[in-house]
């Protein structure tokens, strides 16, 4: 009988292996230049500031307890910072390297930012004026 049951266990982890085995996929994509232009879309590029006009009520909102801005991912914004915002599929955190802007994580959200559509972050409301709306190949990092 306890025979029988090692050989049950033995079965059953074994069955179990192969299978796992067979769903691993062991084909790792390489890094080429192909690769690395399958990151790159075009992408509808506009700009943003922490003010009113832009943010709506998210301007005094979002706002910590020290009167810190702050952005979706809890990010507080520094007066040097350089970040996008993303659609929902794009992670906190992710790399998207914009032309004439530069190479910059996910930090925030917004409720007009879907599909392809990406606001950068400027410290002033002209800043953002004179960049405006950019059509741009992106590349994700």
């Amino acid at each position: 009988m306890k025979d029988s049951k090692v050989i049950w266990v033995l079965v059953v982890f074994l069955v179990t292996l192969a299978v796992v085995a067979l769903c691993l996929d062991t084909s790792f994509p390489v890094e080429t230049p192909d690769a690395e232009e399958a990151s790159s879309f075009e992408a509808n590029v506009s700009a943003y500031c922490p003010c009113e006009k832009c943010c709506g009520r998210w301007a005094t909102e979002g706002v910590n307890s020290k009167g810190q801005r702050i952005t979706a991912s809890g990010h507080v914004i520094q007066p040097d910072d350089k970040f996008v915002a993303a659609p929902a599929k794009y992670p906190f955190g992710t790399i998207i390297d914009i032309p004439g802007y530069g190479k910059v994580p996910v930090l925030d959200r917004g409720g007009a930012i879907v599909g392809n559509k990406f606001d950068v972050l400027f410290h002033t409301h002209q800043e953002a004026l004179e960049w405006g709306r950019q059509y741009l190949t992106v590349r994700r990092k």
